[in-house]
């Protein structure tokens, strides 16, 4: 039976899983935006302003995520919750570096879920 501190503990905890879930839904779409630039040879300036700030809207979310995370460490200590390996293997398809050839990068990113290079 759990006493109400732990369950102020397991209720903040969802709170940030869910906040962290919804920035991580953001943070894909802004990547998934700036993957256009795979398919243009030119940019106007507004494109430029446009996709740049794309850009600095998904480093923010990923900051965001990685401080939740880290505030969340101490209330995962408390309950003594343990971290379980997700089984999945991540897409690297934001993190591959920009000089990568495009076939190398579709081979690395390796899509597991049937979406489309």
């Amino acid at each position: 039976m759990l006493n109400t501190d732990e369950l102020a503990d397991f209720g903040a905890l969802y709170s940030w899983m869910s906040n962290i879930n919804g920035v991580m839904t953001t943070e894909q779409a802004d990547w998934a935006r700036l993957r256009t630039l795979e398919h243009m040879s030119t940019l106007t300036p507004q494109m430029i302003f446009e996709l740049n700030s794309t850009l600095q809207d998904a480093r923010y979310s990923n900051w965001r995520i990685k401080r939740w995370m880290m505030q969340m460490a101490p209330a995962e200590a408390k309950l003594r919750l343990r971290n379980v390996p997700n089984p999945l293997p991540a897409s690297r398809s934001a993190c591959i570096p920009m000089a990568t050839p495009r076939g190398e990068a579709l081979r690395v990113q390796a899509p597991i879920y049937g979406e489309e290079p």
